[in-house]
C-alpha cells in the first residue's frame, strides 16, 4: 500500500500507526477494522473505540433493556435547558443563509396552505428552516429503556470525493506494479522529501499531459506546483520526469488501453449502457476507445493492456506499436480537481465490514445501511486475505455484492425484510452479473436505440465458485485475483497464460477500479449510550487537538457553531486525519417507533393527529402521497436519525424529487447546506468535474449518499449553495430536486418524512424518467397514483393539477403501444439505430387482472414499474416494459419469436384498452375543463348579445354557484344579475295591477283609511310617467333583456297613445266650442 506524505497540521487520529512525514522509508501497518484475539486496539482522539452499548447479540433486540435517556440532560425546545442560538452571520467559505420562516398559531394550523404560501420564496434556496409557535411542543413518544439501533462507521476524510480518487488511485498503482514485479510501499524521493504520485500524475494532466510537458520543457512549472519552491534545477526537473516515466507513465498507458473494457464490463453488470440523466462533462473514454482502437489490427484492449504489461515486467518501457497507438489518440479529457489537492492518506478505503452471523435476534434498524465496496472486498497489498469465517460482503443471489444500503439478514425476520425491501426509499440493487472477464467492445444503444442485451446469468454462484468468463466451476488451471474473490480459467484470460505469473496476479478490474465504497457497519446502541459516548469524544476530541486547530484561547474555552463547522471540514478535507465516527440512520418507524405520538400508541394524545406529526402529513388531505396505495418506509412513513458530533449526511436529492421535512426532538445543531432544485444539473456537473474518475465507473454516484463535496468548489463552479442550522423544536423543508448534505455538531435525535403538495407532480415524473434513465427502481408507481387519484377524489381542484398529467401518462403509453406493435415512426425521433422490421405482435392483448397480478411488477431492464401495460416472458417469468419489450433478449427465442409472441412464449398484457384508457383520462379533463367551460359561456353570451338575457344570466348563475371552484367572473356576475333584479322588482310595481281586498267589516275599514290614503297617494307619485321613463332609461344602462322590459314599455306606450288620444279630443272639444 502507497503511504502518501503528510500534509501538515495536527497528528492523525487513527487506530494504527501512521508514517512519519520525516521518514519516507517507513512502511507502516494499514488500519484494520478488525482486531485479532487478544490484540487491544489502539485508543486515540477521533476514534470510537470500546464495547458497544448493550451489544450482545444472544439477546433479542425486542428483549433488550437499557437505562432510559435523561431528557432533562438533552436540549428541547421550551426547557430550561434549551440555549440561546444566534443566526451566524458570516459562515465559513461566505455562505449565505437560507431564510428562516415563522408563522403565527393561524398560519401554522394549516401545512399545505403554508407551504403553498412559501414555497415562491423558499423554493429559491433549496432548503428552508420553519421554526414552530411557542405552544407548539410535541411530546417524545420513544421509550427510551427499549430503544436500540445500529450505526454506520464513517470515516471523515473518506467521504470526500477528491480523497477516495486519491486513495483508489494510489493503491491501484501499487497492485499494478506489483504484478510487475516492483514494490511500491513508499513513495519515492525527490530533493529529499516524498514524492506525492496522485498530485503529480494530476498536475501533468492540467497542463496537457506528459509528451506535452515533455515538449514544452515545463517540468520545472510542475514542481512549482508541487511546491518545490525556490530555483528549480534541471536535476530536479529530470527527476520528476523520470519518477514519472517509472512508476506512472506504464500505468496510465495501460489504463487508456484497459480502461474502456473495464467500463464496459461494469456497464454489463449493471444490465447495460446508462442514459446519464445529465451528460458527463467530458466524452465517454468507453465511447471514445471504440472509435479509435482499431482491434482487427492491435488486437483486444486486454491483448494490448497484457502486452504493456509483459513490456513492462522485461524492463523494455512501453511496447513500440502501443506508443505509436497512444501517441496518436487524443488524451481522454481531464478537468482540474479544483481546489481539491488530493493527497493519498494511505490505506485506501477497506472493504464494507463483514456482518454479523445470523442470529436469533429481531431487527434493529431495518435496513442497516450498509454500503458494499463492490463485488468482492479489496484487502490489502501486504496482508494476506483474512475473513474470520465470515463472508465479507453479503452476496447478491447471482453472486454479486448489493451495492447501497443493503437490508441486515442479521437483524431482521424474513417477513420484515420482505415488507421492508419491497417498499423502501433505499431499495436493494438488482444487479445482473457480467459473464467472462475478457473486456471487449460491443455497440450497446440507449433505451430507445437498439437491443438490450444481458450477458449470461451465473445463477447461485458466489464469486470465486466459477471462473468469471465461462461461468464452469471446473478448478484446473484457475488463477485468484489477488484483490478480489473472482477467479479465471487461465485458458479464458486474453491472451491465454501458459503459466502462473511469478508476482501476485490482479484482475484487469481491479487494476483500473471501480470506485465503490460504502459505510461500515456500526454496533447497536441505545440511546442512553450513545449519548455518552459521542459526549466523552467530543469532549476528548478538542481537548486533544495541537494549538494550531484548537478552537480554545486563553481568554475562549468555550464551543461555538462555527469551530466545529470549521473543524468538520477540516478532518473531511485532512487527508492524514482519519477520524471516524458513527451515526444511526434511516432507523424505521415501523420497528422502532416514531418520535411523534401516534394514534395506534397514544390516541389520547392531541399531538397524534396534529396535522404537523410526521406520520399525518404525507397523508395530508392536499399532499399527493394519500393516492399511493401502500406504505413506502423512508418516503410515506417516517425515518429515524441519531447523530453524534461530525456525523455526515452526503449530497443527494430526495427520491421522486419530493419534499422532505426534518423535525429535530432534541439535541445539538444539525448544519445544512442547500443546492436550489434550479441549479440541480449545474451541481451535478460540477460534481462529475471535480471527481470524473468516480463517475466513469459510477454514473449513479450521486444515488449511493457517500460522497460529499466542499461548498466553496461548488460555489466556485457558479452552484448557488446556502446554508442553515436547525435545533431542537424546529423543522428544515427541502424542495422538489434540491441537492442537499450536512453534519451533526452533537449527540441529537432527528425524525424525517417526504410529502407532496400538488405542484410537486411533475417534479414527480421527471424523477421517475431519472431513476428510469440510470435503471433504479422507483418507490412506487407513479401511473398507479395518477389513476388512484382519478378514481378517488373527482373534485375540480384534484383534476386541475391531475388532468395534464393524465394526459401527458395517455399520450407517453398510446405511443408505447403503438410502437410495439406496429414500430417506431422515423419521423418520431424515437426509432432505433438498427430498427426491428419482422413480424410483430398480432394476438389480442391479456387484460391484466388485478387479484392475480404480482404485488410489484417492475421491467426487467429499465425497472420501472409495468403498470398499464407490460410485455410477460412466459419462459423465463421476467417482465418488461413496451419500450424494451422484443429488444431485451429475455430468454432464448429469436428476436422474431420475442417481437411476434410466436409459440405463445410472450405475452402482451393492457391493464385497460387504449378507448378505456382515453375515456378514463377525458372523464378528468372534462372535470377539470368545467371552470372554463362556465367561464367560454359566460363570455360567449356577453359578447354575442349586446343585452343579454337576464333569464341566461340567472342560469350561468346558478351554475356557477354550483361549482365548487374559485371563478373570477361569478361575482361580477352575481352584482349584475342582483341589479337586474332591483330593476325587475321596481318595474313590477308599473305592470302588476294592484287587488284591494274586501272590506271584512266597516270599522276595520275606517281605521285603515287614513294610512291606505297615504298609500294611494304615494303610489300616484310612482306612478307618473315620468318615473316609468326613467326605468326605462335605467334598464338601457344597465344593458340587459328580460320580458319586463318589454312589457313595461307598451305599458309606456300605451299611456303616451292615450295622452295624445285625450289631448287630441280635449283639442277638438275647445276647438267645437
Amino acid at each position: 500500500m502507497v503511504v502518501p506524505p503528510s500534509t501538515g497540521g495536527a497528528t492523525a487520529t487513527v487506530t494504527a500507526p501512521r508514517l512519519s512525514p520525516s521518514d519516507p522509508a517507513t512502511v507502516p501497518v494499514a488500519p484494520s477494522s478488525k482486531t485479532k484475539p487478544g490484540q487491544q486496539p489502539v485508543s486515540a482522539p477521533g476514534t470510537l473505540n470500546g464495547p458497544p452499548s448493550g451489544n450482545n447479540h444472544a439477546i433479542p433486540l425486542s428483549a433488550r433493556r437499557a437505562e432510559p435517556l435523561d431528557l432533562s440532560t438533552v436540549e428541547r425546545r421550551g426547557q430550561p435547558n434549551m440555549p440561546v442560538y444566534k443566526e451566524q452571520k458570516e459562515r465559513l467559505f461566505g455562505i449565505p443563509n437560507a431564510p428562516s420562516f415563522h408563522p403565527t398559531e393561524e398560519e401554522f394550523r394549516d401545512p399545505m396552505e403554508y407551504m403553498r404560501k412559501i414555497t415562491p420564496e423558499g423554493s429559491k434556496y433549496g432548503i428552508i428552516k420553519i421554526v414552530p409557535p411557542d405552544s407548539w411542543q410535541p411530546t417524545f413518544a420513544i421509550n427510551t429503556e427499549r430503544f436500540h439501533f445500529r450505526t454506520r462507521r464513517q470515516e471523515l476524510n473518506s467521504v470526500e470525493g477528491g480523497n477516495r480518487v486519491n486513495n483508489d488511485y494510489l493503491d491501484q498503482l501499487a497492485r499494478f506494479h506489483k504484478q510487475n514485479g516492483h514494490n511500491l510501499n513508499r513513495f519515492p524521493s525527490v530533493d529529499k522529501r516524498p514524492l506525492d504520485l496522485y498530485r503529480l500524475k494530476k498536475t501533468v494532466e492540467r497542463k496537457g499531459g506528459f509528451d506535452t510537458v515533455c515538449k514544452g520543457k515545463r517540468w520545472a512549472e510542475v514542481g512549482r506546483d508541487l511546491g518545490y519552491s525556490g530555483k528549480i534545477m534541471s536535476s530536479l526537473s529530470t527527476s520528476l520526469k523520470n519518477s514519472y516515466q517509472k512508476w506512472l507513465l506504464p500505468y496510465e498507458e495501460y489504463l487508456r488501453v484497459a480502461k474502456p473494457g473495464v467500463h464496459h464490463q461494469l456497464e454489463m453488470m449493471n444490465g447495460g449502457p446508462t442514459q446519464p440523466y445529465t451528460p458527463s462533462p467530458g466524452p465517454s473514454p468507453a465511447k471514445k476507445a471504440q472509435g479509435q482502437t482499431p482491434t482487427s489490427m492491435n488486437g483486444t484492449p486486454t491483448m494490448q493492456a497484457s502486452a504493456a504489461l509483459n513490456a513492462t515486467i522485461n524492463g523494455q518501457g512501453s511496447p513500440p506499436s502501443l506508443s505509436r497507438e497512444v501517441s496518436t489518440q487524443s488524451h481522454p479529457a481531464t478537468s482540474n480537481t479544483g481546489g481539491f489537492t488530493p493527497v493519498n492518506a494511505g490505506g485506501g478505503f477497506t472493504a464494507v465490514n463483514a456482518p454479523t452471523p445470523a442470529a436469533s435476534f429481531t431487527s434493529v434498524n431495518g435496513p442497516n445501511g450498509s454500503h458494499s465496496n463492490g463485488a468482492t472486498p479489496q484487502r490489502t497489498l501486504d496482508t494476506p486475505p483474512s475473513n474470520n469465517g465470515q463472508q465479507a460482503i453479503a452476496p447478491h443471489p447471482n453472486g454479486v455484492a448489493a451495492l447501497k444500503r443493503q437490508h441486515s439478514d442479521q437483524l431482521l425476520s424474513p417477513d420484515e425484510l420482505d415488507a421492508i425491501g419491497r417498499r423502501s426509499k433505499r431499495l436493494r440493487k438488482d444487479v445482473p452479473t457480467v459473464a467472462g472477464s475478457n473486456m471487449h467492445h460491443s455497440s450497446h444503444s440507449r433505451m430507445a436505440g437498439g437491443k438490450a442485451v444481458v450477458e449470461r446469468e451465473r445463477g447461485d454462484h458466489n464469486p470465486g465458485e466459477v471462473c468469471e468468463s465461462c461461468l464452469r466451476p471446473e478448478k484446473n488451471k484457475m488463477i485468484e485475483c489477488g484483490t478480489c474473490d473472482s477467479v479465471y480459467h487461465m485458458y479464458c484470460l486474453e491472451p491465454p497464460l501458459k503459466e502462473r505469473p511469478p508476482f501476485e496476479w490482479h484482475c484487469p478490474r481491479c487494476l483500473v477500479g471501480t470506485g465503490e465504497y460504502g459505510f461500515e457497519e456500526g454496533d447497536v446502541h441505545s440511546l442512553a449510550g450513545f449519548q455518552r459516548k459521542a459526549n466523552e469524544f467530543k469532549k476528548y476530541h478538542f481537548e486533544t487537538l495541537g494549538k494550531l486547530h484548537s478552537p480554545f484561547t486563553e481568554t475562549k474555552r468555550h464551543l461555538d457553531e462555527a469551530d466545529i463547522e470549521k473543524e468538520f471540514w477540516r478532518l473531511v478535507d485532512e487527508l492524514s486525519d482519519a477520524t471516524e465516527v458513527e451515526y444511526g440512520a434511516d432507523i424505521h418507524c415501523t420497528t422502532h417507533g416514531s418520535g411523534f405520538p401516534t394514534i395506534e400508541k397514544q390516541p389520547r394524545d392531541a399531538y397524534s393527529t396534529d396535522p404537523w406529526n410526521l406520520n399525518i402529513l404525507p397523508l395530508d388531505k392536499e399532499s399527493l402521497f394519500r393516492h399511493v396505495k401502500s406504505d413506502v418506509s423512508g418516503m410515506t412513513i417516517p425515518w429515524l436519525y441519531v447523530g453524534m458530533i461530525f456525523s455526515t449526511f452526503c449530497w443527494h436529492n430526495e427520491d421522486h424529487f419530493a419534499y422532505s421535512a426534518n423535525y429535530q426532538h432534541f439535541g445539538e445543531t444539525k448544519t445544512w447546506y442547500g443546492v436550489p432544485g434550479e441549479d440541480a444539473y449545474k451541481f451535478e456537473a460540477a460534481m462529475k468535474g471535480e471527481m470524473p474518475e468516480l463517475f466513469e465507473t459510477q454514473p449513479d454516484l450521486m444515488f449511493q449518499l457517500v460522497t460529499l463535496a466542499r461548498p466553496e468548489k461548488l460555489r466556485k463552479a457558479g452552484v448557488r449553495v446556502y446554508a442553515i442550522d436547525q435545533h431542537a423544536g424546529e423543522f428544515v423543508v427541502t424542495f422538489p430536486r434540491a441537492y442537499h448534505a450536512g453534519f451533526n455538531q452533537g449527540f441529537n435525535f432527528n425524525e424525517a418524512v417526504n410529502f407532496a403538495p400538488i405542484d410537486w407532480e411533475p417534479f414527480g415524473k421527471e424523477g421517475v424518467e431519472r431513476l428510469r434513465n440510470y435503471r433504479k427502481q422507483p418507490c412506487f408507481s407513479h401511473d398507479e397514483m395518477l389513476l388512484t387519484a382519478g378514481g378517488r377524489d373527482n373534485s375540480i381542484k384534484t383534476s386541475k393539477w391531475l388532468a395534464p398529467a393524465m394526459e401527458q401518462m395517455r399520450d407517453e403509453e398510446l405511443v408505447a403501444r403503438k410502437q410495439f406493435l406496429e414500430g417506431a415512426d422515423a419521423e418520431s425521433g424515437v426509432a432505433p439505430a438498427e430498427p426491428y422490421l419482422g413480424p410483430r405482435y398480432k394476438a389480442t392483448p391479456e387484460k391484466i387482472d388485478p387479484e392475480k397480478e404480482e404485488e410489484e411488477c417492475i421491467c426487467h431492464y429499465c425497472k420501472c414499474y409495468c403498470y398499464l401495460s407490460r410485455f410477460r416472458c412466459n419462459k423465463t417469468g421476467k417482465h418488461l416494459c413496451l419500450l424494451h419489450a422484443g429488444s431485451f433478449e429475455c430468454c432464448d427465442s429469436l428476436e422474431f419469436e420475442r417481437y411476434s409472441g410466436q409459440n405463445g412464449d410472450h405475452t402482451l398484457l393492457y391493464r385497460m384498452t387504449d378507448d378505456a384508457l382515453v375515456s378514463t383520462v377525458k372523464k378528468v379533463v372534462d372535470k377539470a375543463t368545467i371552470p372554463e367551460a362556465w367561464a367560454a359561456k359566460v363570455d360567449s353570451e356577453l359578447d354575442d348579445n349586446p343585452r343579454p338575457s337576464l333569464k341566461h344570466l340567472r342560469t350561468l348563475l346558478t351554475e356557477g354557484e354550483k361549482i365548487q371552484h374559485d371563478l373570477p367572473q361569478l361575482a361580477d356576475l352575481r352584482r349584475f344579475v342582483e341589479r337586474c333584479n332591483e330593476w325587475v322588482e321596481e318595474a313590477t310595481n308599473y305592470i302588476t295591477r294592484k287587488q284591494q281586498s274586501r272590506r271584512k267589516s266597516e270599522k276595520g275599514w275606517r281605521k285603515g283609511m287614513a294610512k291606505q290614503a297615504e298609500l294611494e297617494e304615494r303610489d300616484k307619485e310612482l306612478r307618473k310617467v315620468d318615473n316609468i321613463r326613467k326605468l326605462l332609461n335605467s334598464a338601457d344602462e344597465i344593458g340587459f333583456e328580460c320580458p319586463e322590459i318589454t312589457t313595461l314599455r307598451e305599458r309606456a306606450e300605451s299611456i303616451a297613445d292615450f295622452q295624445r288620444d285625450a289631448d287630441a279630443a280635449l283639442n277638438n272639444i275647445r276647438s267645437n266650442t
